[in-house]
């Protein structure tokens, strides 16, 4: 048993047994490591006039594919599934706190 796998764990593991008849090797058993997701770059308050165009954007390392779903207060934002989103033609009613 392998503790504490880490991604440089990741790869192909095979045995071979030996006795006086000769040996045998199995098969490759492959490893593979998920690495949980981690933000290294959040996304940036941002401040604009009525009318204006907004980028956000966040930056993750992890496991692909990364999965992303931006939110707007604590609600979900219908097609807002990428590394970015646009917000096109700010108004008033857009002011909050937008979460990945």
């Amino acid at each position: 048993m392998r503790t504490n796998v880490q991604p440089a764990d990741a790869g192909d593991y095979s045995v071979v047994v030996t006795n006086a008849g000769g040996l045998a090797a199995s098969d490759p058993a492959t490893l593979t490591v998920n690495v949980p997701p981690v933000i290294s770059a959040q996304p940036q308050s941002q401040t604009v006039s009525v009318g204006s165009n907004v980028l956000f954007s966040v930056t993750a390392t992890g496991t692909e594919p990364l999965g992303y779903q931006w939110r707007f207060n604590t609600a979900d934002i219908a097609g807002a599934t990428g590394s970015t989103y646009t917000l096109n033609n700010a108004q008033t009613t857009n002011a909050g706190t937008t979460r990945w």
